[in-house]
């Protein structure tokens, strides 16, 4: 085979390879990883959104993680929805931690991160929430599969507990 031709060679399968790697890519990244939730993606945005309002960013307290778990749980197996037991003083203090202050927010049916916290922004008393005065949060994220449907893969339930001295 003549030299230029090799190199032509070269060339196309480079360019072919590449191709086939881009679709391999495309293909991976044009669906989502999962249709919800992450706390991480919440505890950023939640900071970054009081940090936005001229507030500190709060930590994440493994405490109020646990809390919210609780919470999560109690709802679940209660087959419930909402502030019920709005007193959440029980979960934080069996959890080990005594605040001054404490706060919920919940959120259902949401499928990513930034949907809660952009609902919870747009709600008055949860907005209040957000920007109160708290030093630490926890996040759990419970998904339901029992209330599964075709048009709704996931049904979570996210828990967010806030708690300042």
């Amino acid at each position: 085979m003549k030299p230029i031709y090799r190199k032509l060679v070269i060339v196309w399968l480079g360019i072919l390879a590449i191709m086939i790697v881009g679709i391999g890519i495309m293909d991976r990244t044009s669906q989502p990883n999962s249709v919800k939730p992450r706390a991480d993606d919440i505890y950023s945005d939640i900071n970054l959104y009081r940090v936005h309002n001229g507030l500190p960013r709060l930590a994440i307290d493994p405490r109020l993680e646990l809390s919210a778990e609780i919470k999560a749980a109690w709802l679940d197996d209660q087959d419930l929805w909402g502030h019920y037991r709005s007193d959440i003083s029980t979960e934080v203090r069996f959890a080990g931690k005594y605040y001054f202050s404490i706060g919920e927010n919940l959120a259902e049916g949401f499928s990513s991160g930034r949907e809660v916290v952009v609902a919870w922004e747009y709600s008055p008393e949860h907005n209040e929430i957000l920007l109160g005065d708290y030093q630490d949060m926890g996040i759990f994220i419970r998904c339901r599969e029992h209330l599964l449907a075709e048009d709704d893969p996931y049904n979570c339930l996210v828990v967010l507990h806030m708690g300042g001295n």
